[in-house]
């Protein structure tokens, strides 16, 4: 199919409901777009062995000044005397912590560090993942994290503003960022209307089946 001179194929791949959302928003035909279904290759015998986390904040690194703006938004946190659940923490691909970064992180309490663990092994109930221009982000939330965008931090999140609007709950500041940190973890009501809300109303948006 020829859009702007440019081709793309008769089907678009994508590897989960976030994703097709923001494809069938971008212009693309919902009926050319699939969600793949990596268990459909899989047999039996290659069954994943899941780690499953409960309650935790997941830490979603990226490039190395926003990491450190993130452990200082959670090392505020503790600062004031805040109860902090396990931490876990992603770094990007190409961008590792830095030492200096790591041992700021382990002054927090409980870390652990989820970066060589393959995505589709990871299960999060009660989770919540900070993000502020990461796709793991997506990834983290289609594992059962609830996602906090934090578009705050660095001017690159604009280009995940279709997802923000349609997946998890957006920070515009650093005050709201350590209050939505806190009721979710602190507030029972909160932290089940998100995780509701969440999960219902990006059902439906998805016209796929």
């Amino acid at each position: 199919m020829n859009y702007n001179e440019a081709v793309y194929g008769d089907e678009i791949l994508v590897f989960d409901k976030p994703s097709a959302l923001h494809v069938e928003m971008s212009g693309v035909p919902v009926e050319r777009i699939k969600i793949y279904n990596s268990n459909d290759e899989r047999s039996a015998n290659q069954r994943i062995n899941t780690k499953n986390y409960e309650g935790s904040l997941l830490l979603l690194f990226a490039h190395e000044t926003y990491n450190t703006q993130l452990i200082n938004l959670v090392s505020s946190l503790e600062g004031k005397g805040i109860k902090l659940p396990d931490i876990l923490y992603r770094e990007h691909p190409n961008v590792s912590l830095t030492v200096p970064q790591i041992s700021s992180l382990e002054k927090l309490g409980s870390t652990e560090c989820v970066t060589d663990i393959p995505w589709n092994s990871l299960n999060f109930n009660n989770c919540l993942a900070l993000t502020a221009n990461s796709t793991s982000g997506i990834d983290a939330y289609v594992r059962g994290a609830s996602l906090l965008w934090l578009p705050f931090m660095t001017n690159h999140s604009i280009q995940f503003k279709p997802l923000m609007e349609s997946v998890g709950i957006t920070a515009f500041d650093s005050r709201k960022a350590e209050e939505s940190i806190f009721r979710f973890f602190h507030d029972p009501l909160f932290r089940k209307r998100i995780i509701q809300n969440d999960r219902r109303d990006l059902d439906t948006k998805i016209l796929l089946k």
